[in-house]
């Protein structure tokens, strides 16, 4: 694990910069992390492999929100109160594991923020960070036919989808704005594109 301390809006976008290049030279080949829902068909022959890309690249942070979009690719599962919940910025499908109707999906995914559930709300701290997460898949029934979706959250127990409207953020001078401007700078740097 690659972790960065919090720190400051000027230097934020320069240490996603520097980051990114590191990373891109551990991985070179771009594509798998590319957008791959933009032109992928969305339909019960996806292959596990597809479908938890697509669900990552619908989770990266800087998206605008659209009601319905992850129906197709996620499961939500009940469980405790989410308290931990990353924002996305790039990622790499590191293996998918299949047995029968299940699986588990690996990915290395780079993260520009934590939020946490604080006691007066939501608090989200800047920071950039390289991690290796696994998630659970099954393979559900969608109408007449089946289709792989990702089940509940990270095996490690964070999240990956935006909570809240209201955040405080640490330390002082990040917000929401900065975040998104690394998201950008590290998927910049990376040559992908940026998701808005």
């Amino acid at each position: 694990m690659i972790q960065l301390p919090p720190m400051r809006t000027a230097s934020l976008a320069l240490a996603a910069l520097a980051l990114a290049s590191c990373v891109q030279a551990q991985s070179p080949n771009a594509t798998e992390r590319s957008l791959p829902h933009e032109t992928a068909e969305v339909g019960a022959s996806l292959s596990p492999d597809s479908q938890f890309a697509r669900f990552l690249s619908l989770a990266i942070a800087t998206r605008a929100p659209q009601v319905g979009k992850f129906d197709d690719v996620y499961e939500c599962r009940e469980s405790e109160a989410l308290e931990d919940v990353r924002w996305l910025a790039d990622y790499k499908v590191l293996s998918v594991h299949t047995t029968g109707d299940s699986a588990v999906a690996t990915a290395q995914v780079t993260t520009v923020a934590r939020q946490h559930d604080g006691a007066t709300g939501w608090v989200a701290d800047a920071g950039i960070r390289v991690d290796t997460a696994h998630w659970r898949m099954r393979n559900v029934a969608a109408g007449a036919t089946k289709r792989w979706k990702v089940c509940g959250d990270a095996m490690e127990h964070f999240g990956i989808f935006m909570l809240g409207r209201t955040v405080r953020w640490a330390p002082a001078g990040s917000s929401a704005a900065t975040a998104k401007a690394a998201v950008d700078s590290i998927r910049r740097a990376r040559g992908l594109a940026l998701a808005r």
